[in-house]
């Protein structure tokens, strides 16, 4: 994947960045790019600032700040905040860096929709369940939401997980 510029016309374009891209965001004065890419071994993430140069006035990234692993979702948190949910917990971005707000293991659940509440409560659903990542005073909680008969979600090999 990648990240190019085309003109209204379609006779000019620019190329800005080789990456998997699953998104833009604009936080504060901020137009985002995050990518993310998880297969087999490889795990790679970043949070890319775009903007336009004064004198050219073509587009380019301005930053790229490595998340470190993968990237799988992300949701704006105003004014100034991305919240970044990777495979392995939920990373902060503001102002050019990052900061790990839980380490959770999300690898094989296939994160696929994401939402903040006004409160500050991020809801995430996957593959057999909604994890809820709370604030809770200087540190952030995880609470599965599952079936009311599921005592508790367990992870199988190959299958992902299951309640027991």
């Amino acid at each position: 994947g990648g990240i190019w510029w085309f003109s209204a016309s379609g006779d000019r374009h620019h190329h800005l960045l080789d990456a998997n891209v699953i998104g833009f965001a604009r936080i504060a004065d901020e137009i985002l790019a995050v990518d993310g890419l998880a297969h087999l071994t490889l795990r790679h993430g970043a949070v890319h600032s775009l903007d336009r140069d004064e004198a050219t006035r073509q587009w380019r990234v301005r930053r790229t700040v490595d998340l470190g692993t993968a990237a799988e979702l992300f949701v704006p948190a105003p004014p100034d905040t991305l919240l970044v949910l990777t495979i392995d917990g939920l990373v902060q971005y503001q102002a050019g860096e990052t900061k790990r707000l839980l380490k959770s293991d999300y690898s094989i659940l296939y994160p696929n929709s994401i939402a903040r509440t006004v409160d500050g409560h991020v809801f995430v659903g996957m593959r057999y369940a909604v994890v809820e990542v709370a604030p809770d005073g200087a540190k952030f909680r995880e609470r599965w939401l599952v079936p009311p008969k599921c005592m508790r979600l367990v992870r199988v090999s190959g299958a992902g997980c299951k309640c027991r």
